[in-house]
């Protein structure tokens, strides 16, 4: 995949027999990947698409659904990423986690406990959708459940008037 404007590669998906071994696609690898590609063709961004016949050899493979479960959860995660797209906060929010909600040791589910550690190196919200592993929506729900917590404060918004 490329950009068709800049020719500059955004990604690729190998594919053997008809099924999808592995998807990377602006640093993002396996199911998200899919799904951002999906979201991006979706919202109208121009993405050029270049075949070639490779040898694929001993690929580690990071997509392992058949190709009707992968279209059945791509259409389910891109209906929920409609229903949170709204909720997102602006990339240029710096987040940071407040002390008081670590030493009370709060209970956190497992998609609350992967943007706090993702938030340890990554404060910067758009930062922190590319990097962490979680779906856009999985993010953007934890997030909201986080804020509701106390859990995590925003420090700065770089986009806005000061």
């Amino acid at each position: 995949m490329v950009n068709p404007d800049s020719k500059q590669i955004l990604g690729m998906v190998l594919i053997e027999d008809g099924n999808i071994l592995s998807c990377k696609f602006n640093g993002t690898i396996g199911e998200k990947s899919l799904l951002n590609i999906y979201i991006d063709e979706c919202e109208g961004r121009k993405i050029g698409f270049i075949i070639e016949p490779e040898i694929i050899g001993d690929t580690p493979q990071n997509i392992r659904k058949s190709l009707s479960k992968l279209k059945e959860k791509v259409a389910s995660d891109f209906k929920k990423y409609t229903n949170t797209k709204s909720l997102r906060p602006s990339d240029g929010i710096i987040l940071q986690i407040d002390d008081g909600f670590l030493i009370d040791g709060s209970d956190v589910s497992a998609e609350e406990y992967e943007i706090l550690f993702t938030l340890s190196d990554y404060s910067n919200v758009g930062e922190l959708y590319n990097k962490c592993p979680l779906l856009d929506y999985q993010i953007t729900e934890a997030l909201v459940s986080l804020r509701k917590k106390s859990a995590i404060k925003v420090i700065s918004n770089i986009g806005s008037e000061q």
